[in-house]
C-alpha cells in the first residue's frame, strides 16, 4: 500500500510539473507596412525563444466619400522567418456603422482575398486575428462579419482583440463569435488629457478592470513595450512626436525638467523637423521594468488557459536592447 501511495505522489509532481512547462508561449507584434527584421532583431527574437509573431497585415478604414472599405497601411514585403505568422487585421470602428447583411458578405470577402495574397503560400494561417475597438453600436455588424470571416477560414483559429471595458463589462458589449480573445493591457489612459500620468501603461487604472469574472474566451494577453512623446501647447494636446527620445529631453539647452516625465521648451526651435514654442510641453511616456512587472502579476490572475500567449506590442528596431527587461517580463508570467 506504501508503494502505491508513493508511486501516485511520484504521478502527480509529475503531471503537475509538466503540465506548468511551455504553459506561456512568448511572442511579439510587428506594425510597420514591411515586414524586414534585421539582425539584431533576429537574434533577439531567438535569444528570447520568441515562439510566435503576430503581423499587421493592412488597416480597413472607411472614409467620409467612400461606403465601401479602404484598405491602408498594407503589408508589402514579408521576409523569410521561420517563426510561426498570425496575420492581423485592423479594423476603424465606423466601417461598420449601417452595414447590411449583404455588405458585410462583401466587406468579408474582400478583406479574406486580401489577406490571402499578402500571406506566404508556404505557410498555413493557423491563426487569424482582428483588431476593432467595437462598441454597442456596431456590435451585430461587427460579430456577423466574424462570422462570415470563419466560412472562408474553416480551419482556422479566429481570434479578437478585447480592450479592457469589453473584459469587464461583457454584458454590456457582448462577447464576439471567436474561438478565442486577447486581452489588451495597454492605451488605458487617454493620451489627450493634460493631467494623465502614463497613457500607455498605467496599473492604478488597469486593475479596476480585472478580478471580476472569467470571461466566457480563453484568452491571450498583450502587453506593451513603446514609447512616445506627447506635444502640449497651453494645456491643449496637439500631437504625437514619437521620434523625440529621452536623450534629446534631457538637453538642458533646450528643455527644463519642469516635473516628473515632463518637460518645457526655453525657445522656438525646430527639432525633428517639427516647429516648437517657447513654453510647449512634452510628455514623455514608456513602459518602465517595474510597472510592466506589476502588470505581469495583475494579469497572471486573469489567465484562464492550459497554454496562453504573452504578446509583447511591438518589434522595434532597437527593441533587442530591452532584452533582459523584456525576458524578467515573460518570465514572471510562468
Amino acid at each position: 500500500m506504501r508503494y502505491l501511495l508513493i508511486a501516485f505522489i511520484f504521478i502527480l509532481l509529475y503531471s503537475c510539473s509538466s503540465g506548468s512547462e511551455n504553459s506561456i508561449q512568448r511572442g511579439l507584434y510587428y506594425w510597420k507596412s514591411d515586414f524586414q527584421l534585421n539582425d539584431n532583431q533576429n537574434k533577439f527574437l531567438d535569444d528570447i525563444d520568441a515562439q510566435v509573431l503576430y503581423i499587421k497585415y493592412f488597416d480597413v478604414i472607411k472614409t467620409r466619400w467612400s461606403y465601401s472599405y479602404f484598405p491602408t497601411a498594407e503589408l508589402d514585403y514579408i521576409s523569410d522567418t521561420d517563426i510561426p505568422i498570425v496575420p492581423v487585421v485592423y479594423i476603424t470602428p465606423n466601417v461598420f456603422y449601417n452595414l447590411d447583411g449583404y455588405s458585410i458578405r462583401v466587406l468579408a470577402e474582400n478583406v479574406a482575398t486580401k489577406i490571402k495574397a499578402i500571406h506566404p503560400l508556404n505557410k498555413k494561417i493557423t491563426e487569424l486575428q482582428f483588431d476593432c475597438d467595437w462598441n454597442r453600436d456596431i456590435q451585430g455588424s461587427y460579430f456577423s462579419f466574424l462570422e462570415v470571416i470563419k466560412e472562408h477560414f474553416p480551419e482556422t483559429t479566429i481570434s479578437a482583440t478585447i480592450r479592457l471595458y469589453q473584459y469587464k463589462y461583457p454584458d454590456i458589449t457582448g462577447v464576439p463569435p471567436v474561438d478565442k480573445g486577447l486581452l489588451m493591457y495597454y492605451n488605458m489612459g487617454n493620451l489627450r488629457m493634460y493631467d494623465e500620468s502614463n497613457s500607455i501603461l498605467n496599473n492604478d487604472i488597469g486593475r479596476q478592470f480585472l478580478g471580476f469574472n472569467e470571461y466566457s474566451l480563453p484568452l491571450d494577453i498583450a502587453i506593451p513595450n513603446f514609447k512616445w512623446t506627447l506635444l502640449f501647447r497651453q494645456g491643449n494636446f496637439e500631437q504625437i512626436c514619437p521620434n523625440i527620445t529621452l536623450e534629446q529631453l534631457k538637453n538642458k539647452e533646450l528643455f527644463t525638467n519642469t516635473r516628473g516625465n515632463w518637460y518645457a521648451f526655453k525657445k522656438d526651435t525646430v527639432l525633428n523637423n517639427t516647429y516648437f514654442r517657447f513654453g510647449d510641453e512634452l510628455r514623455f511616456e514608456y513602459c518602465s521594468e517595474d510597472e510592466l512587472l506589476k502588470a505581469a502579476e495583475l494579469l497572471k490572475e486573469e489567465i484562464n488557459q492550459e497554454n496562453t500567449r504573452v504578446l509583447i506590442y511591438d518589434l522595434q528596431p532597437d527593441t533587442p536592447k530591452d532584452y533582459e527587461k523584456l525576458d524578467a517580463v515573460f518570465s514572471a508570467f510562468n
